[in-house]
C-alpha cells in the first residue's frame, strides 16, 4: 500500500480565506498566574478552510498587545511572535493560540494594574507567513480575565 503525498503550499495561497467569513474569534482569556499573564485566543475556522490549513508548510501569529498591557509587562516591543508549538489544532476546526506576558514584579499590587482589569482589553492578532509578514489581520479581539 503506497501513502498518498499531500503537496504542501505556502499561507499566502489562503490569503483569502483568512477573513471573518471563514474564521471566527472567541473572547480571549486572560489568566493571571504569578507575575505573569497567560493568554488564550481560540479560532474556529471553516471546514474548508481547516481542511486546506493541513497542508500549509509553515505560518505564525504575531500578537499586537494593548498599550495598557504593554507599559505593565517586560517586553521590549508590545508586538510579540507566537512560537508554533503555541498554536494547537484542536478538536471541531478549531486553532488554538496561547502564549505568557510577563509582568513587571512591582505590577501587581498597583492602581494600574487594578484599573487594567476593569477595562475593555483588545488583541489584535496577524497570520505571519515563512518569512514572518503579516498576510491577514483580525483586530479588536476582545479579552476577558479568568482569574
Amino acid at each position: 500500500m503506497t501513502q498518498k503525498s499531500y503537496d504542501a503550499f505556502s499561507i499566502d495561497r489562503l490569503k483569502n480565506m483568512l477573513s471573518t467569513d471563514h474564521v471566527s474569534i472567541s473572547p480571549a482569556s486572560i489568566n493571571l498566574t504569578g507575575n505573569q499573564l497567560y493568554f488564550n485566543i481560540p479560532l474556529s475556522l471553516s471546514p474548508n478552510l481547516y481542511k486546506q490549513m493541513a497542508s500549509v508548510e509553515h505560518f505564525g501569529m504575531q500578537v499586537e498587545l494593548p498599550h495598557d498591557i504593554y507599559i505593565l509587562s517586560t517586553l521590549e516591543e508590545a508586538s510579540l511572535s507566537v512560537a508554533s508549538q503555541d498554536i494547537r489544532y484542536t478538536d471541531k476546526h478549531f486553532l488554538e493560540v496561547s502564549f505568557k506576558v510577563p509582568l513587571n514584579h512591582s505590577v501587581l499590587a498597583s492602581k494600574e494594574f487594578t484599573s487594567l482589569l476593569q477595562n475593555n482589553l483588545k488583541l489584535h492578532l496577524s497570520f505571519t507567513n515563512a518569512e514572518n509578514k503579516p498576510i491577514a489581520s483580525f483586530r479588536d479581539i476582545e479579552t476577558e480575565f479568568t482569574s
